[in-house]
């Protein structure tokens, strides 16, 4: 009976020096996971930052629109800063801004640039900060900075994919000449 009391101690002493170490292991494998996803998302921020500029340099409004939030709102020197909300509406500011402007991939006439990115994000939600580039061709066909600036997000998660909640784009150097 003694060595059976003996035996049973020596296994619960190894299992409690076994859960010790399993415990540990579920910590990091949570934080793996927590980590994992944080990057997951940031890359899903940027995409959108980058698809936002693409969308906006072919004149694809009805994609640019789409990645503003349901409640999604847009402010910038086109409204006078006063936020345009939800994609329709976001659409219809743009269609009307740019509406006169036409798509020539074989000629391509604005580049929008987006740099110095940082994102943080927390949980289902997040805020972005950046600055942004427009390059446009002059009368000669050359490349110069016709605006630039910084944009303010919030985005959020809808329906599993990552929106702008706002997005304010502020100018920061006053527009050039076309020299």
């Amino acid at each position: 009976m003694r060595n059976l009391s003996n035996v049973v101690m020596r296994l619960c002493a190894a299992l409690l020096v076994l859960s010790a170490f399993a415990a540990p292991a579920r910590a990091d494998e949570a934080s793996l996971e927590a980590r994992l996803r944080a990057v997951e998302d940031e890359k899903a921020i940027r995409d959108v930052m980058v698809q936002y500029g693409q969308y906006l340099d072919t004149l694809d409004f009805k994609a640019y629109s789409e990645l503003f939030a349901r409640e999604g709102t847009w402010s910038g020197n086109t409204t006078a800063y006063k936020p345009v909300k939800g994609p329709a509406e976001i659409r219809a500011t743009m269609e009307k801004a740019f509406g006169e402007r036409k798509y020539d991939p074989e000629h391509i006439t604005n580049v929008h640039l987006v740099t110095n990115v940082k994102i943080d994000v927390a949980g289902d939600r997040a805020t972005g900060w950046s600055r942004w580039t427009v390059v446009t061709a002059n009368e000669k066909d050359e490349p110069f900075v016709r605006l630039t600036g910084v944009y303010e997000d919030v985005f959020i998660r809808e329906d599993g994919h990552w929106k702008f909640l706002s997005r304010v784009a502020r100018r920061a150097i006053a527009p050039a000449s076309t020299q």
